[in-house]
C-alpha cells in the first residue's frame, strides 16, 4: 500500500515543479534578440508611464507618423485620442497626441472640411481621424504626428493665409503659404 502511494505521489512533485519553473520563466520578460522586438514586461505601469526619460524605456523611439492632409468632409467616424499639442512650421503641421493601445497598429488621416468661412483670413475646419486598429491594450501612448498640410492653403499662392480650426484643439492654427 505504501509503494502505491508512493508512485502516485511521485509523478505530482515533478509535477508541480515543472509547473513552477513555467510560471517563473513566463514572469521573465521575453525578447527575442536580433529582430527589433520590444521587451514585455509583467508591470505595464512602468510601460504606460508618461513621464520616462527617453533613455528609461527599452523600445526605440517611435518615428512620428507622416500623412498629407486632403480635403473632404470631416466628422466622420474616429476612434478616440487627445492632442497634448499642435503647431504650424512651413507647410508641417505637428502635433503630439495620446491615445490608449500599444498592442496594434494605429493609423490616421488628416482631413480638411471643402467648405471654407468668408471671414478675413478665411477659415477652414479640419480634424485628425484615428483608427485603432481594434487595439484593446490599454496603455497610455504619446504619439507625433507630422502632417503635410499645403493642400488646405486657400490659394496656392506665397503668403496666402488660412487660420485652421481643429476639432479637440482650442487655439486655431495659423497656416501662411511659403
Amino acid at each position: 500500500m505504501k509503494r502505491l502511494a508512493f508512485i502516485l505521489i511521485l509523478p505530482m512533485a515533478f509535477a508541480c515543479k515543472t509547473q513552477k519553473s513555467a510560471v517563473e520563466e513566463a514572469s521573465e520578460p521575453a525578447t527575442q534578440p536580433g529582430n527589433g522586438s520590444i521587451e514585455i514586461s509583467a508591470n505595464t505601469e512602468e510601460a504606460s508611464s508618461s513621464d520616462e526619460e527617453p533613455g528609461d524605456s527599452n523600445t526605440k523611439p517611435e518615428k512620428p507618423f507622416r500623412t498629407k492632409a486632403t480635403l473632404g468632409e470631416i466628422g466622420g467616424k474616429t476612434d478616440h485620442y487627445n492632442i497634448l499639442s499642435a503647431e504650424v512650421e512651413g507647410v508641417l503641421l505637428f502635433m503630439t497626441i495620446e491615445y490608449s493601445g500599444g498592442c496594434a497598429r494605429h493609423d490616421f488621416q488628416f482631413i480638411g472640411n471643402r467648405g471654407v468661412s468668408k471671414s478675413i483670413p478665411p477659415q477652414r475646419s479640419v480634424m485628425l481621424m484615428h483608427d485603432n486598429g481594434d487595439d484593446m491594450c490599454e496603455a497610455m501612448v504619446k504619439r507625433d504626428i507630422e502632417i503635410d498640410i499645403s493642400e488646405l492653403a486657400m490659394k496656392q499662392e506665397k503668403g496666402n493665409e488660412i487660420i485652421l480650426n481643429l476639432e479637440g484643439y482650442d487655439e486655431p492654427l495659423k497656416f501662411i503659404s511659403p
